[in-house]
């Protein structure tokens, strides 16, 4: 019909948040088929579904978000689980005289860390064994390749989710506040008109994708919106 707007039909990944009427539709993407999660501090319906709450950055009112000590720890994990990965991976090859460049033997094998780059000799995810909270066990949870990226690409499974979630809990239980980057002038008025934009999210569904600031990864296929 002439002066119908178009449309497209898509299929996404839509987490149910317990007691409310809200889904959170997180950004998914499929590496070497394993769908992986886009778990953002900046991710409204994370926040949603983490704390329960709507996340709250404005000047004067109190203050909602998931920026936790909890998420840097576990940034902090994925850097040395991929330099582990990197040193076993060129060990692995010295032993087998398959050095992949020049470059990479030139690297030492003890103390090397790990680049972006790295993904393509050590692989595309590695493991992290996760620390127990006073909610829930320690999970081993499998997580794409990144060094430098403020977001985690989390293999997608109720596990994971659930530890995430009684990780915030318990650290907004003890304002364990995570760290941030101070922005310049220019970001921090862009963000004040995102925020005065997004005054009208209560009379939306949640969670209609991120608002992170990370890089994407190497995926093959990617589902979900930002």
């Amino acid at each position: 019909m002439s002066g119908c707007p178009s449309f497209t039909l898509k299929e996404v990944d839509a987490v149910a948040i317990e007691g409310s009427k809200s889904l959170w539709i997180p950004t998914t993407c499929i590496v070497e088929n394993t769908k992986y999660i886009k778990i953002s501090k900046w991710d409204r319906g994370f926040c949603k579904f983490a704390t329960g709450q709507t996340m709250e950055r404005r000047s004067g009112k109190t203050s909602n978000s998931v920026n936790y000590q909890c998420l840097d720890s576990l940034l902090k994990l994925r850097r040395q689980a991929c330099n582990s990965a990197l040193r076993k991976a060129l060990a692995e090859a010295e032993a087998a005289e398959e050095r992949p460049t020049m470059i990479l033997t030139k690297r030492q094998k003890k103390d090397t860390q790990a680049r972006e780059s790295d993904r393509a000799i050590a692989g595309h995810s590695v493991y992290l064994d996760t620390p127990e909270t006073q909610r829930t066990a320690s999970v081993r949870m499998q997580v794409l390749w990144s060094v430098q990226s403020a977001d985690l690409w989390v293999e997608y499974s109720q596990a994971n989710l659930e530890y995430l979630r009684s990780c915030i809990m318990d650290e907004k239980a003890t304002q364990a506040l995570g760290r941030t980057r101070k922005r310049k002038a220019g970001e921090a008025r862009n963000l004040l008109a995102d925020d005065s934009q997004r005054l009208e999210d209560s009379q939306e569904p949640e969670g209609e994708g991120a608002d992170g600031e990370a890089e994407e990864p190497p995926a093959m296929e990617s589902q979900g919106s930002d």
